[in-house]
Order: C-alpha cells, then sequence, then structure tokens
C-alpha cells in the first residue's frame, strides 16, 4: 500500500511524495518551477532560460526529497516539511534572475 505525504509551502507551493512498497518513491509538485506559462503571465515576458539556476535548484532539491524518503526517512515530519519550506526559501532568495 502507498503513503503519500503532502508538502504544502507558504507560498501555496506543494509537493506530493508517494511511498510504495518495497521503498520505491516518487514525487511531484505544483508551483515549485517557473514554467513558459508563469513567464508569458509576467510583466515584458523575460525568457525562460533566466530561471534554468532557480528550477535546478529545485530539482536537485525534489531529488533530495525523494532520495530520502527511498531510504526510509520519515518526509512526513512537521520537522521535515519545516527544512523543506526554509530550503525552499533559501533558493528564493539566493538564485540571481
Amino acid at each position: 500500500m502507498s503513503k503519500i505525504t503532502h508538502i504544502e509551502l507558504s507560498d501555496g507551493a506543494r509537493i506530493d511524495v508517494t511511498i510504495g512498497d518495497g521503498g520505491c518513491a516518487s514525487i511531484t509538485s505544483e508551483g515549485l518551477h517557473v514554467t513558459e506559462s508563469d513567464v508569458n503571465s509576467m510583466e515584458g515576458m523575460p525568457d525562460l532560460e533566466l530561471y534554468d539556476g532557480y528550477n535546478a535548484a529545485m530539482d536537485g532539491l525534489e531529488s533530495l526529497i525523494l532520495g530520502l524518503a527511498s531510504a526510509g526517512i520519515d518526509v512526513s515530519t512537521e520537522a521535515f516539511k519545516t527544512g523543506i519550506q526554509s530550503a525552499v526559501e533559501a533558493i528564493n532568495n539566493n538564485v540571481n534572475f
């Protein structure tokens, strides 16, 4: 039986981690990456490539979460979710556009 953990972030983004039998895991997210649709709605329509570093940082964070979940770390704890929120805020504060 699969266990799904929802990590809701303060900016409305969401990360869902599904852990299946045998430790296999998958991850999906909404609102975490800058997409072409996001860029098209921005004033001046900047180039999506400006956000490559930001999206790569978010991909790395998702990979870390997925690896930890697969290794048996409980990603559903409030402490873990708080840590993820802090990591997302750090990425937002430190990636230059």
